[in-house]
């Protein structure tokens, strides 16, 4: 893999790579559209077509990239086998289509393969016809791999076009097709070593590599634009030809839903019209009549139709029939009764009738009419029936119902009176007044308001919660819903509606919002609280001119304290910081827990400066004392930070940063440290996140690399080895020193993506220099803390050298004493036995600058000490307490058999000094400068020694992330 890596980016000119995978990707989803054609249509033209513009597609692409390859070598282009290789991609690409979809049944796959026969076929013979002063080696393994990949994905392609031939611009045929264009390409070059062979290109037919690359895009660019257009043109023919279609399907559909709606409107209309002579007789009816009772229509005529009527309802129509004759010309009929359908079943309908008259005013028929209205029968029944269970049901319940008359201004109730209002009875029926003066006066106001807005508006229903006073005088919380009917003029006349006692309902959203306020291990308040107390508290003191202290609390090491007692223990410790600190406030002051073992105190109207740090220095002492936790004592230890407003912030938002920043710089410190807000810290987190984004933007640029700088061995005085610095350049292509992006080698989050950046560079560089014969020696370079965090640091590095074929034994890890320190001290020592059985040697890097030197040599495994530049820069005075020092690491390392290592030497003086007392390598301006690899090749590449990655360079240690 990474030979493939290398051939793309270093040996192809990245302009012709883009061509070619522009090519590669708009040809192959032309080839798929056409593709799709035929096989739409099920001609083969376009299968024809597709074949030759998958073929010229082919062989554009990799001509293309041909071209891209290694511009040194001058290539140029035999024209005639150039041609060759057009002929033959295109030959079997068409043959691939063909035999995939041209017959009636679809071979994708096979089709596929012969078409990736096509673009192995361009391939080398696209490879014949390369004319340069060279010959090529083959790679054999990675020429099969490549002729697997073209052949294997364009068969996939095929497959892709035969299960989904209808796939938006045939993405999956196409996707597969360009990845077999350019994996074959790209694989097969990997497979090529050139070898320089000093024989002068052969005159004949040849062409200049850029007037090849016009003409191939020219060629590629107007054949597979052709297609395009093509299948453009038959898209839009099609589009027409199926809107023609549309409007016909269309207008007959209409046609269609107009006899089937006249059809519907005779056969469904519910009326069943009837003629009668002039006594009443029955003479005519609709066929409808028929199917509903299941009899023909002739057993309907006369006084047959009496037959299918209701025994219970029979009585009274004759009755309304036979006054309704006797009545004469002024008459009509209209009565409701049941007719027994065919089922057996009965259903309502409205008999309506008319008579007509001669001119002598006699009767000479009757007409009349059948309605169904069996739905509104049974509406009406069903009406009265929930009017009867709504009567109960209110009567069973603690629901009181309430009618208010606008025409009476009294309130009709009933339901529950007596079950809420207790003993106070007033009947069934109160004024308006009477329900208004027994609402909380709190609630008065509002409610009567509301309702009245109501009634003057549009809105319905009306809603309300409120507290009602009961006999006893207490209250009860009341929710109260009711429907308004308005006149045709819009006034209210009536208002009807309910009332429920919901104080229950209000108890629990109480307790609801309490636990949605306050933390439920310390019951605190929690941060949502804190953020209002502390806005309310601003708000106020804006009104009256004083003072709003706040206070941030973070304990100290709670998390190994937790981590070692249990979280048992780490939950009391919380509760007792929590009842301490309430031990330290007043009832108006806020303490909260902000999550974790992070505290807030809110102190309002503070009236001098000197009470917020009284405060902090009260809470300080309440935690003089141990804590008592499963008989043990534990000691408490904080950090405090403290902002004032309004000098430190007006807005509450910026108070709370200006906190947070004192609280870090009080953690910073040390245990027990009270900080108070400066404008300083402010100005300094301003400039550190100006570090941290410009050191995003340099990765994200791809702008951080190695300088190199030699070190020397002092006893012969040769060079054995160089040290990697990092460097950066800003946006002005300017080369800057790590101290510019300093915060970021702090940074858990960036310091390990800049470690992997300079890591990446530098095994790029072995790997270059390695391949032009020089010999690097060990390559060590520096980790910190948090490349340790993860816990898988040193597979991951040995991983990494596995896949670029370098030995661990090569390389050597530098590290400082602070990565010992803190909670990762495990992580890192298992880190380095890993590391050191594997063949990786461990340096220590600033040695005696940190804290507990000697332990780390004893616990951790360490090959090499480096003497930090700041006591070699006083050398050589012997007096010094530098040179103290450093004799004293000298010997010691002597007698563990460490390696040492002088950073900083400037003077002949310094050399002398150093190998008088045994020091085995020094590095520094005296031996030369740090420069890029380019620069640093042409300084004299030593032949043997040590490469030291060291990205800190007076400002920090960085480490290696993914």
């Amino acid at each position: 893999m990474w030979r493939i890596y290398t051939s793309i980016a270093v040996e192809h000119e990245f302009r012709q790579v883009a061509f070619a995978v522009a090519l590669g990707f708009l040809g192959s989803i032309t080839t798929g559209i056409l593709l799709q054609r035929g096989i739409a249509s099920r001609r083969t033209s376009w299968l024809v077509m597709a074949g030759v513009i998958c073929g010229v597609s082919i062989w554009s692409a990799h001509f293309t990239a041909m071209l891209g390859f290694m511009p040194v070598l001058n290539i140029q282009v035999d024209l005639p086998s150039a041609v060759n290789a057009l002929a033959a991609s295109i030959l079997l690409s068409t043959t691939g289509w063909l035999v995939a979809f041209a017959g009636a049944r679809s071979y994708g796959l096979i089709g596929g393969c012969i078409a990736g026969a096509g673009i192995a076929a361009a391939h080398f013979l696209d490879m014949s016809a390369l004319r340069f002063g060279g010959d090529f080696l083959h790679d054999t393994p990675l020429i099969l791999l490549a002729l697997a990949l073209g052949v294997g994905l364009s068969g996939l392609a095929g497959w892709f076009m035969q299960r989904s031939p209808v796939s938006p611009l045939a993405l999956p045929t196409a996707a597969a097709l360009a990845l077999a264009i350019l994996g074959l390409h790209f694989v097969a070059m990997a497979a090529l070593t050139v070898v320089p062979s000093g024989v002068v290109i052969s005159e004949g037919t040849t062409l200049e590599p850029d007037s090849l690359t016009s003409i191939i895009l020219l060629a590629a660019t107007l054949i597979i634009g052709s297609g395009l257009g093509v299948v453009y043109r038959n898209d839009r023919v099609a589009q027409a030809t199926a809107a023609d279609r549309a409007q016909l399907a269309e207008a007959i559909d209409a046609l269609r839903r107009s006899e089937d709606h006249h059809r519907a409107s005779i056969e469904l209309n519910p009326q069943i019209p009837w003629l009668g002579d002039g006594a009443g007789s029955i003479i005519e009816i609709a066929p409808r009549w028929g199917e509903l009772v299941g009899l023909p229509n002739e057993a309907g005529l006369g006084d047959g139709w009496r037959s299918v009527v209701h025994p219970d309802d029979l009585p009274g129509v004759l009755a309304m029939w036979t006054e309704t004759i006797a009545a004469g010309a002024s008459a009509t009929a209209d009565g409701r009764y049941r007719i027994r359908q065919a089922d057996g079943a009965y259903r309502w309908f409205r008999a309506r009738a008319r008579p007509r008259c001669g001119q002598d005013g006699n009767i000479i028929a009757w007409y009349g009419v059948l309605d169904d209205i069996d739905d509104q029968v049974k509406a009406e029944l069903a009406l009265r029936e929930s009017e009867e269970r709504y009567r109960l049901a209110s009567g069973a319940s603690n629901d009181i119902i309430w009618d208010w008359s606008a025409a009476t201004n009294r309130i009709e109730w009933s339901g529950a009176l007596e079950t809420v209002f207790g003993s106070e009875r007033t009947g069934l029926s109160t004024s308006w007044d009477w329900w208004c003066d027994r609402i909380h006066p709190d609630d008065r106001r509002r409610v009567v308001q509301g309702i009245k807005r109501a009634m003057k508006g549009t809105a319905n229903p009306w809603i309300a919660e409120y507290r009602f006073r009961m006999p006893n005088g207490g209250y009860l919380h009341a929710f109260s819903r009711a429907q308004l009917v308005r006149d045709e003029e819009g006034w209210v006349t009536r208002a009807v509606g309910s009332m429920v006692d919901v104080t229950e309902r209000k108890a629990i959203e109480e307790n609801l919002r309490w636990g949605a306020l306050h933390d439920p291990l310390t019951l605190l308040p929690n941060r949502l609280l804190y953020v209002e107390r502390l806005d309310e508290a601003i708000a106020r003191a804006g009104d009256t001119g004083q003072l709003v202290g706040l206070i941030l609390i973070d304990l100290t090491k709670f998390k190994i304290l937790n981590d070692s007692l249990g979280h048992a223990a780490g939950d009391a410790v919380l509760r007792e910081v929590a009842r301490r600190l309430r031990s330290c406030v007043g009832p108006e002051e806020t303490v909260a827990r902000l999550g974790g073992d992070e505290f807030a105190v809110v102190l309002p109207e503070l009236h001098a400066e000197g009470a917020l740090l009284e405060a902090g220095h009260r809470i300080l002492s309440s935690f003089l004392d141990p804590v008592d936790i499963e008989e043990q004592k534990v000691h408490i230890s904080l950090g405090i930070g403290t902002a004032l407003w309004p000098r430190d912030a007006l807005r509450p938002q910026d108070l709370r940063k200006s906190a947070d920043l004192a609280l870090y710089a009080a953690k910073a410190d040390h245990p027990g440290s009270i900080r108070g807000f400066e404008p300083a810290l402010l100005l300094a987190m301003e400039q550190r996140l100006a570090m941290l984004e410009k050191a995003r933007s340099a990765l994200a640029d791809r702008r951080i690399q190695p300088f190199y700088q030699p070190k020397i061995n002092l006893r012969t005085g040769r060079r054995v080895g160089v040290e990697a610095l990092l460097r950066w350049t800003d946006a002005q292509g300017q080369v800057q020193l790590p101290a510019e992006i300093a915060a970021a080698l702090d940074d858990a989050e960036l310091a390990p993506k800049i470690t992997s950046r300079m890591l990446d560079r530098i095994l790029l560089d072995c790997q270059y220099w390695q391949s032009r014969g020089v010999t690097v020696g060990k390559v060590a370079f520096n980790v910190s803390g948090s490349d340790f965090a993860r816990g898988d640091f040193a597979e991951r590095f040995l991983t990494r050298l596995a896949e670029v074929g370098l030995p661990p034994s090569g390389f050597e890890v530098e590290i400082t004493e602070s990565v010992f320190l803190g909670q990762l001290a495990g992580r890192v020592g298992a880190a380095l036995v890993t590391l050191r059985e594997a063949g990786v040697t461990v340096a220590l890097d600033d040695f005696g600058t940190g804290y507990a030197s000697l332990t780390h040599i004893h616990e951790f495994p360490v090959d090499v000490l480096k003497i930090d530049r700041s006591f070699v820069s006083s050398l050589p005075q012997a007096d010094t307490a530098s040179a103290v020092i450093v004799e004293a690491v000298l010997q010691m390392a002597r007698g563990l058999g460490i390696t040492t290592v002088a950073e900083g030497i400037e003077t002949r003086e310094q050399e002398s000094y150093l190998r008088a007392r045994g020091c085995d390598l020094g590095q520094g301006y005296l031996y030369g400068r740090a420069v890029a690899p380019k620069d640093a090749e042409a300084e004299g590449w030593p032949q043997a020694g040590v490469v030291v990655v060291d990205l800190k360079e007076q400002v920090g240690s960085r480490g290696i992330a993914d």
